[in-house]
C-alpha cells in the first residue's frame, strides 16, 4: 500500500454492528450526522442542489440568452449606423488640384479638371472641418505646389472643403 493513503475496507471487511451506526443509515433515523442529507433527500438547512442535468440544461439556456441578446445589440448597432449614415457621406465628392490661396476658413483649388465649368474654385472650411482639412499641411503642399485630394460637399452653391488628403503615390 502506499504511504499516506488510507484503504477502505470492502464488503469483506465490513465492521460490526453498533447501535449507532445502524440508526443513522435507517430511512427514518433521528439522528444525523452533521452535513449529512436529512430523511427525504434534502439537504439538512438548505434546498437539494439540482442535478447535472439540471444545470447543464441552465447553462444552455443562459449562453442561448445572452447569444440573442448579442445578436440584438449587433443588429440595433448596424441600424443606426445606416440610418446615421454609416460613417461614410454619399454627398461628399473630392477633386484633385493644386492649392493656390489657403487661410483658416477658405482655401482656393485649381482642380487638375474643370470642376463644374471652374478653373479655380473657392471652398470654405467650417470650424468643425479644420482639423480634417488641416491648414497647416495644406500650406506646405501649397508651397511645394503639390497634387492635393479636397473632400468637399456642395450644399446651396457652396463648396465646403470637409476633408483634405496626400493623393495615394504623390506625397513627397
Amino acid at each position: 500500500m502506499a504511504k499516506g493513503k488510507k484503504r477502505r475496507p470492502g464488503p469483506a471487511h465490513k465492521p460490526e454492528a453498533s447501535p449507532e451506526r445502524d440508526a443513522v443509515s435507517e430511512p427514518d433515523a433521528t439522528v444525523e450526522p452533521a452535513g449529512s442529507a436529512a430523511p427525504g433527500g434534502a439537504a439538512s438547512g438548505a434546498e437539494r442542489s439540482p442535478g447535472p442535468s439540471a444545470t447543464g440544461e441552465r447553462s444552455r439556456r443562459t449562453k442561448l440568452i445572452a447569444l440573442a441578446a448579442t445578436v440584438v445589440l449587433l443588429a440595433g448597432a448596424v441600424i443606426v449606423a445606416v440610418a446615421a449614415g454609416g460613417g461614410e457621406d454619399d454627398s461628399l465628392q473630392y477633386a484633385d488640384g493644386v492649392v493656390v490661396h489657403s487661410e483658416e476658413d477658405r482655401l482656393v483649388l485649381r482642380p487638375q479638371e474643370p470642376l463644374d465649368g471652374q478653373e479655380q474654385v473657392e471652398m470654405t472650411i467650417l470650424p468643425e472641418d479644420a482639423a480634417s482639412v488641416d491648414i497647416e499641411h495644406l500650406q506646405y503642399h501649397q508651397v511645394q505646389g503639390d497634387l492635393f485630394r479636397i473632400w468637399y460637399e456642395l450644399r446651396d452653391g457652396t463648396y465646403h472643403a470637409r476633408l483634405a488628403e496626400d493623393i495615394p503615390g504623390t506625397a513627397h
